[in-house]
């Protein structure tokens, strides 16, 4: 046997299983041993078009290859742990690596909302009643706030990677579960906190006109 393959019986079986949800990069899985895991894969699809014979020299002979955003995701929740620990509980928990049939998984801590299902994400909210209330809106100031304040690098925020989670305690919180870490070629961002924190600042208030916009047509 291949000294890189994993033990046979180690491996989660996932490919007989209905994902989660579908993004354009990653599926969802429910962790099949433990309830308050959720398993994140690469697409097939996904991988080679990045990494495959007709990508880039660059994606093709990355050390992590398909695996390097897992490598983004991982380092930026480092620093997250490191530098930035406020802003934690706003940061979808990652708990490690697993092997499965379809290759290498992310495990992550699930977020449920208040009737234990998956929380409904910023976007389904705005769906279901039109506009945030006053105390949703506070909660949503709150992540950012923090967000925007920590050395966290984010390359992604939108109305569908923050979703509506409760914690211990039945307390409400956005959390972001996806979009940290950078994936430019040249990191500027790693290396000037001016520069990330401005990017955070756009995108911020890109994801505010963008529910702005959204509540109005809602409310036509």
């Amino acid at each position: 046997m291949n000294e890189r393959e994993p033990v046979a019986e180690s491996v989660i079986r996932l490919q007989a299983v209905k994902p989660l949800s579908r993004g354009h990069q990653r599926l969802v899985f429910q962790h099949p041993l433990q309830t308050d895991l959720l398993i994140k894969v690469l697409r097939a699809e996904y991988v080679q078009d990045k990494y495959g014979s007709g990508s880039s020299f660059h994606n093709r002979h990355r050390r992590c290859r398909e695996y390097q955003p897992f490598l983004v995701e991982f380092r930026e929740y480092l620093v997250a742990c490191a530098r930035a620990p406020q802003c934690l509980p706003y940061l979808q928990e990652i708990v490690g690596l697993v092997w499965t049939d379809l290759g290498l998984g992310l495990a992550v801590r699930k977020v449920t909302g208040r009737d234990g299902a998956l929380a409904p994400s910023l976007n389904r909210i705005l769906r279901l009643h039109g506009a945030l209330d006053s105390r949703r809106k506070h909660l949503l100031d709150e992540c950012l706030h923090h967000l925007e304040c920590s050395d966290v690098i984010i390359d992604d925020l939108n109305d569908c990677n923050l979703v509506l989670g409760v914690d211990a305690l039945g307390a409400e919180r956005f959390v972001l579960i996806d979009g940290i870490g950078s994936s430019t070629l040249v990191p500027i961002k790693p290396l000037s906190a001016l520069a990330n924190r401005w990017s955070k600042r756009r995108r911020i208030a890109r994801l505010r006109a963008g529910i702005q916009a959204k509540e109005q047509a809602l409310v036509k």
